[in-house]
């Protein structure tokens, strides 16, 4: 009787311990996901991805849009989305 009686206080115990889990766990999360930024910033790392535009190929894209070349067109040539070749003008 007296094993009995402590497990289910074990039992007890634990559902005690796993229902204030919820409590601590948007506070874990929390700290977490604030962790990544800090650190990237420490490190004086970008946080956005890499450019499939190499640094003279963004710099050509928009002298070309300016002789008149599409969009689409260079997209093509640069292997690239219209978007990408979009935002290098903005």
């Amino acid at each position: 009787m007296l094993t009995k009686t402590i497990c289910v206080l074990d039992g007890c115990q634990m559902l005690t311990v796993l229902g204030g889990l919820p409590d601590v766990e948007p506070d874990l999360i929390h700290t977490r996901t604030a962790e990544g930024p800090s650190r990237t910033k420490a490190l004086e790392q970008r946080i956005s991805r890499k450019s499939k535009l190499t640094s003279q190929q963004q710099a050509e894209a928009p002298q070309h849009r300016a002789e008149g070349a599409t969009l689409r067109g260079l997209a093509d040539n640069y292997n690239v989305g219209v978007a990408t070749i979009s935002s290098l003008a903005s």
